[in-house]
Parts: C-alpha cells; structure tokens; sequence
C-alpha cells in the first residue's frame, strides 16, 4: 500500500569534511533556515531522537549538539576518566554547517530541508579515502498531518535506505576477496586483529555513544584532552574487576572470558598463541577458581567447562579470539580504546599477545 507521503532521495558528494562520517548517524541538513521545520523538529525532538535509536541509528540536529554534549558526562569521562569539563567557548553548529563542504553542483540542488545519512562506496573504499557520499531524504512539513506518523514513516525511510555498518563490511569482504581467505585461514594468531574487531561490530553503537563519533568530533576536536593517567587495575578477593582511579567502575565478563584475562595477567611477558596449549592446565586451574569465587561451587565440572578451556587451547581454534574480542569489549564499553589498549590483550601477528599495563598498576587483593 503506497503511503501518503512523499519519498524523494538525492545523493551528494562532500569534499574535505572535517569529520569522519558516521554510517549509523543521520544529520539533519538545510541551506537555508526552514522556520516550519525547525520548530516541528523542536516540538517532536525526543520522539524523532527515539525513533532512530530503535531502528539503531542515532539523530543529530546540529543546533542542540553542543549542548548535549557540554551536559554529558559519560562523553567526558569515557575520554578522560579524570578530567572535569566546564561550559567552555564551544562552537554552536547550524544546520548549513556541511554546505560549504558539499560540491557546487550538489549543493545547488538542496532546495528542502532533508535527513542526510553517509553512505559507503567501493570505489571510495578502493582508494583507501574516507567516503564522502551522502544520501538524502526531503523532508517537506507541508505534507504533515499528524507529527508522530509522519516522522514515523520519514525516520523508517531513510534509516531503512542505506546499508548498516555490519552489512557495508559484509560487502567489503565479498568485493575484495578476503572473506573467502579469512575462511580457508584457521590460524588464531593470523586472524587475531581482523576477528577481535570483527566480533565487535555488535557492540560498536553502543560505543560510538559513548565516543560520539561523526560530526561530533568537529565540536570534541576543540577541546584538548590530555592523556588520562592510567589506573589501578584492582582485582578482588572473589575475582571482580575494578579501575579504582575511574570512579572505581567495575568491568564485568564472564567467568571464561575472565580465566583467559587472568592468564594474560599471569605472564606479563606475553603468550603466544601456537603455545597455548602449554597453559592449558594453568588456565584450566585458573577457571575452576573463579567459578568458585562467582558462587559456583555446587557446579559440577562439566564436559562443557572442559571444551571450553580445550578449545581456547587449540591452536587451530578460534575460540581465543572470540575470548579477547570479549576482553576489548568489557573495557570499551566504559573507556575510550586509546586507553583500554593498555588494559586489554594486543599483540602483532606472530608476536607473543600480551596486556601492557605495568605491574605497579596491578592490584590483587
């Protein structure tokens, strides 16, 4: 059934943005200011804003970004843990801000206000340049008879019509041939990046929430963050984990996921993944204890606590990787990765794969 609505989309070529764009980030765009629209948008923000977030986009209206960020203190304390921001000078970005970026023959055919969304292309990819596409949907208010089915059916339209993140690498490795490579290749330790990574897109949304990647970073880019001093790695009596100079945040995994960080702790000189299997009862020991500690104690030994550890051990297995994606992803989801990589498991191929943080920083309790 064809809706009422009109549907128009353009695309549009941007040059030197000063941002990476954002797949899952749709910007609200105008060259010139559209009183009826903004105040629409103003009136219907937060059903707009919710809208997005449950088709796993997030909405961006240029004129309220600095504030936002200004009032969030999760974005300040996932780039700095110790760092206070104050209401700083910041720029206050307008609508038109990506006009001037956009090319003149592009820019000449905006004539709506419109949704605008950055789309990957293969030729860009190709090129080893950011991409600078966007598509856009018009938005025309006129047509507008109740606010919430309109921006309802508007939010469905251009959210549904550019590729998520997840399904533009899928098209990444079926073009350029390494989704077949990575398939025929079972070593752990040749695939560890790409798969640790890999394993992660799950979770990146919530990541860029909290990192607020995209046009944000035009605003972030003015405020100089110092390197934040590491803290305390504080491990517990019952084996929970704590960044005690952060707010004392805890970092949760999984008594597995656990064992394996533990084991990393345990031999700061690194481990290297074909020689796993020589720290397969060390790990193995190492398990048992935390599920002891988790109140697992009337838990029988399983077949399937055996495998797990078997598995983690096999060098051709890639089960360690899945269990240091799970690592990277405990630490991200509370503190900018430029400082989780001290904290995390890293390593180059074929090099022993280890957790840099010093030992000074290291408390078990």
């Amino acid at each position: 059934m064809a809706s009422k609505y009109t549907s128009n989309y353009s695309r549009f070529q941007f040059y030197d943005l000063p941002f990476t764009p954002n797949y899952d980030e749709v910007i609200y765009v105008e060259a010139e200011y559209d009183e009826r629209t903004n105040q629409q948008i103003k009136e219907n923000y937060d059903f707009i804003k919710e809208a997005f977030a449950k088709r796993g986009k997030r909405f961006v209206y240029l004129p309220y970004l600095t504030q936002e960020l200004l009032s969030s203190d999760e974005v300040w304390r996932y780039r700095n843990p110790v760092m206070t921001i104050s209401m700083n000078e910041l720029p206050v970005l307008e609508s038109n801000f990506m006009m001037k970026y956009c090319r003149f023959s592009d820019r000449i055919k905006i004539t709506k206000p419109a949704f605008f969304i950055a789309t990957p292309y293969l030729d860009i990819w190709f090129n080893n340049e950011p991409p600078l596409f966007y598509d856009a949907l018009a938005i025309d208010v006129s047509e507008m008879d109740n606010a919430e089915a309109y921006w309802d059916y508007m939010v469905e339209q251009i959210a549904e019509f550019s590729p998520t993140w997840v399904e533009y690498r899928r098209i990444i490795n079926s073009k350029n041939g390494n989704g077949i490579l990575l398939r025929e290749i079972t070593d752990p330790d040749y695939l560890f990046e790409d798969e640790v990574n890999k394993m992660l897109e799950e979770v990146r949304l919530k990541v860029d929430q909290l990192r607020r990647s995209g046009i944000s970073d035009v605003i972030l880019s003015q405020i100089i963050f110092p390197k934040a001093p590491l803290s305390t790695l504080r491990i517990t009596k019952d084996y929970r984990i704590f960044l005690s100079e952060y707010n004392d945040v805890e970092i949760h995994m999984t008594p597995i996921v656990k064992a394996v960080y533990f084991l990393f702790l345990r031999h700061p000189e690194g481990i290297l993944f074909k020689e796993l299997i020589d720290y397969r009862d060390e790990l193995d020991m190492i398990y048992r204890s935390v599920k002891e500690k988790k109140k697992m104690k009337d838990e029988p030994w399983t077949f399937f606590d055996y495998a797990q550890v078997q598995r983690i051990c096999d060098p051709t297995d890639n089960s360690i990787n899945e269990k240091c994606a799970r690592i990277k992803e405990a630490f991200l989801l509370h503190i900018h990765e430029d400082i989780a990589q001290e904290y995390i498991v890293t390593g180059k191929r074929g090099e022993p794969k280890r957790i840099k943080l010093s030992a000074d920083k290291i408390i078990w309790e």
